[in-house]
């Protein structure tokens, strides 16, 4: 005869596993993402400083010289406003193009790239 009043279910200590194992594997994963967020915004950085250094290419064939304007008016070319863009602070000097990011409390990491002038070949070539 079966016994009715037996009924189904997890125990207390079967829940605490199942708890335990999510936590570490989020903790595990977590960090992954992170990285993995701020690696698509270095390349976004990284696409947008190309386009600047065309930018740039095109006003030294039309002007002769760079462009000192650090807001890209003279480039037609502004830094982009969206959210992954953001913490971004560009600074332009000589030739150089910076992109400095803070990711959090002590963390800073900067995308650099120095353009130099071809005579020869009446390019601008960049590099990181």
């Amino acid at each position: 005869m079966k016994n009715l009043n037996t009924k189904g279910g997890f125990t207390l200590i079967e829940l605490l596993v199942v708890v335990l194992i999510i936590g570490i594997l989020s903790s595990i994963a977590l960090p992954q993402y992170t990285k993995a967020v701020e690696k698509a915004r270095a390349t976004e950085a990284m696409a947008w400083l190309s386009d600047y250094v065309t930018a740039q290419n095109i006003h030294h064939m039309a002007q002769g010289s760079f462009s000192s304007d650090t807001n890209g008016a003279d480039l037609d070319i502004g830094l982009p406003t969206s959210d992954v863009m953001k913490n971004f602070t560009p600074t332009f000097g000589n030739g150089t193009a910076t992109l400095a990011r803070k990711t959090g409390a002590s963390k800073t990491y900067s995308l650099v790239v120095t353009m130099t002038y071809d005579e020869a070949k009446g390019r601008v070539y960049a590099k990181r």
